[in-house]
């Protein structure tokens, strides 16, 4: 498998996303097709991402740091496995929400988040669950 992926090569500024698999190939079973992309081609792809989803939705003001791309590779690898899914906690203005909007736009998924509030409890849980499953 390291032949397969050619990691002889420098992976700086590289990042691992399934969008750019296009071999159809499995290198892991149960898991997409990873392609390897540079950062010189990343931002333009998430760049051109980003002005799709301004159009349709709001605007993102996301700064395309390492830490964010490392962040949507990550998201969008996880998002797109069958069943994929993702919980992610932290600190607030991180960018985890922009993100994975983001990524769930490039992958043609919904995306639903609870508005929560002092007064949230199980009935309003049980509210959302039910709007997000029909």
């Amino acid at each position: 498998m390291k032949n397969h992926l050619k990691y002889q090569d420098k992976l700086v500024d590289t990042y691992f996303i399934s969008k750019v698999g296009s071999s159809g190939e499995r290198i892991i079973q149960n898991l997409p097709p990873l392609g390897r992309i540079t950062k010189a081609d990343f931002i333009p792809l998430i760049e051109q991402s980003m002005r799709a989803y301004e159009r349709e939705f709001k605007e993102m003001n996301i700064h395309l740091f390492d830490d964010i791309l490392e962040l949507i590779a990550f998201t969008e690898r996880t998002l797109s496995k069958p069943g994929g899914c993702l919980l992610m906690a932290g600190r607030s203005g991180v960018g985890r929400k922009t993100t994975t909007q983001l990524v769930a736009h490039m992958l043609n998924m919904s995306f639903f988040s609870p508005n929560i509030n002092r007064e949230y409890g199980m009935k309003e849980f049980k509210r959302d669950l039910k709007v997000v499953l029909q």
